[in-house]
């Protein structure tokens, strides 16, 4: 889900969308695997840009170029946190006025 949780789920993808102006993070990955955010500006939510959490694994944030990568900015606390997730990637993005975390098995 954009501007929520993305829970339980495999395979998904998450292309060339503005997520801007949630209360949470603009996206959350939860307990899925296999999800493919690209393309996407995720700017300005207010917990945070991106988070992938709770055993989800072989997440994909941004692509393997600069065309795919997310621009990740502004966003209240991390730009992209990763915490109890495993195999995840984090390609080609352009993170500015905000942090990213790893926490936990990654």
């Amino acid at each position: 889900m954009i501007g929520g949780s993305f829970g339980g789920s495999s395979c998904g993808t998450i292309d060339a969308n503005t997520i801007t102006n949630n209360t949470g993070y603009g996206v959350r990955i939860d307990g899925s695997n296999l999800v493919v955010a690209t393309s996407n500006t995720i700017t300005g939510n207010h917990t945070g840009g991106v988070e992938i959490r709770n055993g989800s694994t072989l997440n994909t944030i941004g692509g393997n170029t600069t065309a795919l990568g997310n621009s990740i900015s502004g966003n209240t606390g991390f730009g992209v946190r990763v915490d109890g997730s495993q195999g995840d990637e984090i390609g080609f993005n352009a993170i500015v006025d905000t942090v990213a975390e790893v926490v936990g098995s990654h």
